[in-house]
């Protein structure tokens, strides 16, 4: 199907994403390809089943990946059965439960959608309430792409790739030609490429991006994370950024759905306030963004966090763009959040009021995240190979 003329569009958790998701399913012709970490059988994701339903009475051919672990409960759920009664192919990526057995390995974290292989709606949002929000509770904040165009070569060579289980180091080399066959490039000859990671295939897109991008920075880095657990290299990169003169804002949960992995955030706290890293708190929801804009001119949006769990042990898929009007739309979105409905961590208040009885809670919650992190990489390293995914459903 030829593609549509190349656009990109920055798209809000909350109505803004959904409405835009249903519009796509209502609106696709031929097949919708869709992954997803989190699928919940609460009120949006029941929409969205039903919206789905009318594109099978259609004809439209529909896979859906779900993680195993993420979407556990709708694995034996009869929306599921439905679904593949009209037709839908619904599998579910490395079921954490086997006959008897336990199984630790990879998630499927990306969240995409691809739709008649020219429309993807990319990022880090979850179908499910916690992302929509509803009339008194404000949705959770993060961000998605909406892409018309050759873009979506990639990721139907990546995303068939999953779905058919080959998991082959040459995966790399067929993802790095469509990238330097199929760069788009608008009116304005801004490029836009797919990035992705899946560590334990050799595949570091992302995190090579980041690294990239913070070391090359010259005047401003903007971070909005969730889950903030940042490695040596990452932090070592900020830490000359900011001996640079590199003015480095990040934007974290004020409170987060897993607190003691908040904790384990709070342990930087005191080595970002020494390397003269902003902090601010974002007081109105939880932050699930994993986005950065540097120097108002690169930009990334995706399920990618700056921890160990998406560097090591989860398939992840971002955008990074090299545009500067669509860098200075997010670093714009995200200034305003810290400016309005955040909180700025005072390095002196936070010295005063962090009690030694609190420091030395934030390292026990590192360290025990830290363990729990290298434990499950360790499992997963010792997976089979070719059993990534659980029986067909």
């Amino acid at each position: 199907m030829k593609a549509p003329d190349n656009s990109v569009q920055l798209v809000n958790s909350g109505p803004e994403f959904f409405n835009q998701l249903k519009r796509m399913i209502d609106e696709a012709k031929q097949e919708i390809h869709l992954h997803c970490y989190i699928w919940e059988d609460d009120e949006i994701g029941i929409s969205i089943f039903q919206i789905i339903q009318k594109a099978l009475d259609r004809g439209i051919k529909i896979n859906i990946l779900l993680d195993g672990y993420g979407s556990s409960a709708l694995m034996n759920s009869s929306i599921i059965e439905d679904l593949t009664a009209k037709g839908a192919e619904v599998r579910f990526f490395n079921p954490i439960q086997k006959g008897i057995r336990f199984v630790a390995g990879r998630r499927l974290h990306q969240k995409i959608v691809l739709v008649d292989r020219c429309k993807v709606l990319i990022g880090g949002i979850n179908i499910s309430n916690k992302y929509s929000g509803k009339k008194d509770i404000a949705p959770w904040l993060d961000y998605a792409v909406l892409v018309n165009g050759t873009i979506s070569e990639q990721l139907s060579v990546w995303m068939n790739d999953i779905w058919e289980k080959k998991f082959i180091k040459s995966i790399r080399r067929k993802i790095a030609n469509i990238q330097r066959r199929k760069t788009i490039v608008d009116k304005t000859n801004w490029p836009i490429k797919l990035i992705v990671n899946d560590k334990y295939r050799g595949i570091n897109q992302i995190s090579n991006a980041y690294h990239k991008a913070i070391r090359n920075a010259k005047s401003e880095i903007i971070i909005a994370a969730s889950y903030f657990l940042p490695g040596m290299g990452i932090r070592k990169l900020l830490r000359h950024a900011a001996n640079r003169g590199v003015k480095i804002s990040i934007l974290l949960s004020g409170y987060s759905d897993i607190p003691f992995f908040k904790r384990a955030s709070n342990y930087w706290y005191q080595w970002m306030i020494k390397n003269n890293i902003q902090i601010f708190e974002y007081q109105t929801s939880v932050v699930h963004a994993k986005v950065a804009v540097v120097d108002s001119k690169w930009a990334t949006v995706g399920s990618y966090n700056l921890n160990h769990l998406s560097e090591y042990m989860s398939i992840e898929a971002n955008v990074e763009l090299n545009d500067e009007l669509f860098a200075d739309q997010l670093r714009l979105s995200i200034f305003e959040k810290m400016q309005s409905e955040s909180f700025q961590i005072n390095p002196s208040d936070y010295i005063k009021y962090k009690t030694t009885l609190g420091r030395i809670g934030d390292w026990f919650s590192y360290q025990v995240i830290r363990i729990l992190m290298r434990l499950f990489y360790l499992l997963r390293a010792r997976a089979v190979e070719l059993k990534s995914f659980g029986s067909k459903k």
